[in-house]
């Protein structure tokens, strides 16, 4: 019985001290850092290829929309623009930075 409760306690310190599992964990906070765009800043291409479900054209409406109309405060304000709804907003929020300094993802309003 001592000896299966030994195994069982290395077996479990090896899982533990695991660096391929804390290689895992650093590439994924990588991914999650690069895939967020800033909708104040990015050029349209950086927008089309982080966001989902929108192309270069969705992308050039955006930059377009707040070059006429000034930076986005809110998230929810991507629906003034021709092609971006709702569920696309939704979708994307946790992909969209309105604050350089922060870097922060934005969130969406309850009202939406």
């Amino acid at each position: 019985m001592n000896n299966w409760r030994v195994l069982s306690l290395i077996t479990v310190m090896l899982l533990m001290c695991n660096p391929w599992a804390a290689a895992a964990d650093r590439s994924e906070a990588a991914v999650s850092v690069a895939l967020t765009t800033n909708i104040n800043e990015d050029d349209a291409q950086t927008m089309a290829r982080v966001l989902e479900g929108v192309g270069l054209r969705k992308a050039e409406a955006i930059v377009a929309y707040r070059e006429q109309h000034g930076r986005f405060y809110l998230v929810e304000e991507l629906t003034a623009v021709k092609g971006i709804g709702k569920s696309l907003v939704q979708r994307n929020v946790a992909r969209i930075v309105l604050d350089n300094a922060t870097g922060t993802p934005a969130t969406a309003v309850n009202s939406m």
